[in-house]
């Protein structure tokens, strides 16, 4: 059982509704895209605004952003957090960037998506008498099979991921993943070396729902 504990705000001592902010469900400030809170000139950021995707990262962004739209630019747009890399770090680590399987789904449509899977060995337990894999899965979707999301289970996976990130946020494909050489031994070059009939797999279940939808058409 996996236990993951949010912060909640703890604003009540500010008496926010005295300055006559709003605040949503939970007692977290309602902002909108820049931040700015249901009084023009107050903006909020941070663990105060979301109960989803705590981050620091996402509040230093968001922080540097509100306050360059006040001092720089006013035009400057919104931080984009789509395709927002996470990790957690448990025993093996867990990393993962944009879509799940289920949301491409849901998102594009059964016939639309494409999931490739490897279960390679991590070089540390290459070397032992060890069964021990790593797990990695990659969702594409559309004829150009766009990189939608790309989870990781293992060893050290977060160190790797944040590359991938870039490139899954710049719009990259499996052709794209597949022109890059790897390096082995890793983890890392295992994600662009998704080949073979024991790793290339479109889900069944999603196979039968397409044929039962075409069946229905």
């Amino acid at each position: 059982v996996i236990y993951t504990p949010i912060r909640m705000p703890n604003v009540e001592y500010v008496q926010l509704s005295k300055a006559g902010i709003a605040q949503r469900e939970g007692g977290y400030v309602a902002v909108d895209s820049h931040n700015r809170t249901s009084v023009p000139h107050i903006f909020a950021v941070g663990d105060v605004t979301t109960e989803v995707h705590q981050l620091t990262p996402k509040t230093i962004a968001a922080a540097e952003t509100v306050a360059d739209r006040l001092f720089l630019d006013s035009n400057i747009p919104p931080v984009s957090f789509d395709d927002t890399p996470y990790a957690f770090l448990a025993h093996p680590s867990i990393a993962n960037v944009g879509l799940t399987q289920t949301e491409a789904i849901e998102k594009h449509g059964h016939a639309a998506v494409k999931v490739y899977r490897s279960w390679p060995k991590n070089l540390y337990h290459g070397i032992m008498q060890s069964d021990r894999k790593s797990f990695m899965k990659m969702i594409c979707v559309g004829p150009q099979e766009k990189v939608v999301g790309l989870h990781m289970v293992g060893m050290h996976v977060e160190e790797g991921l944040q590359g991938f990130a870039v490139a899954i946020k710049m719009g990259a494909t499996k052709a794209d993943f597949d022109s890059c050489l790897s390096i082995e031994p890793t983890l890392a070059g295992s994600v662009v070396n998704m080949q073979g009939d024991d790793e290339v797999i479109i889900s069944k279940q999603h196979q039968d729902l397409v044929e039962e939808e075409k069946k229905e058409e």
